[in-house]
C-alpha cells in the first residue's frame, strides 16, 4: 500500500479511536482528534508492519462483547464480597504459565484480567503471568484458563505445545 493511503487509512482508525474514548462531539474535540490522530500516524507511518496475516479485527470485536459480560459478572461478585458482613477476601498470587505465545495476545491477555474486578496482572513475561487475586472466585476463569481460550480464538495461534 502506498504511503498516502496508509496514512489516511491509519488517521481515520485513531480518529475513530479517539472519538469512542473522548465521547463529545464539539467541533474543537472533532477537530482536535483529527489533528492528534494525523500527528499518531505519521509518526507511526514507517513502523514496519508485522509479517504475515492482517490484524484479526473481526475476531478482537467478538471477544470484546464476551469481555464485557466478564467485567460485568466479576463486578457482582466483588460487590457481594465488599457487601459481605465478613469480608471474606482471600488475596493470592498466582503464577499462570500461558500457552499463547503471540506478544499481543499476551498483552491482550493481561489487559483483560486488568480490567476484571478483582484481578490485576503484575507481571507479564512470554512463560508467565503474575495475576493477583482477591479471592479464589475471582481467579477461576483465569486459573482454568478461559481467558486464554478466549483469546486464542482471536489469535487463532497455535497453543504452545501443541
Amino acid at each position: 500500500m502506498t504511503t498516502v493511503p496508509r496514512l489516511l487509512k491509519k488517521t481515520v482508525a485513531y480518529w475513530i479511536i479517539w472519538l469512542f474514548v473522548v465521547g463529545q462531539m464539539t467541533l474543537y474535540v472533532l477537530l482536535l482528534g483529527l489533528l492528534c490522530s494525523f500527528a499518531v500516524a505519521w509518526v507511526d507511518l514507517h513502523r514496519s508492519a508485522p509479517r504475515g496475516r492482517p490484524f484479526p479485527w473481526v475476531q478482537l470485536f467478538l471477544y470484546v462483547p464476551w469481555l464485557v459480560v466478564q467485567v460485568v459478572k466479576s463486578g457482582l461478585h466483588m460487590t457481594r464480597l465488599i457487601l459481605h458482613p465478613k469480608l471474606p477476601i482471600d488475596p493470592q498470587i498466582i503464577p499462570y504459565k500461558p500457552r499463547l505465545r503471540d506478544p499481543a495476545g499476551l498483552v491482550l491477555l493481561g489487559n483483560s484480567i486488568t480490567l476484571t474486578p478483582g484481578t490485576i496482572t503484575a507481571e507479564i513475561t512470554p512463560d508467565q503471568l503474575l495475576v493477583h487475586a482477591i479471592d479464589s472466585g475471582s481467579a477461576e476463569d483465569i486459573v482454568n484458563g478461559t481467558f486464554e481460550g478466549r483469546i486464542t480464538k482471536v489469535f487463532d495461534r497455535p497453543a504452545h505445545g501443541a
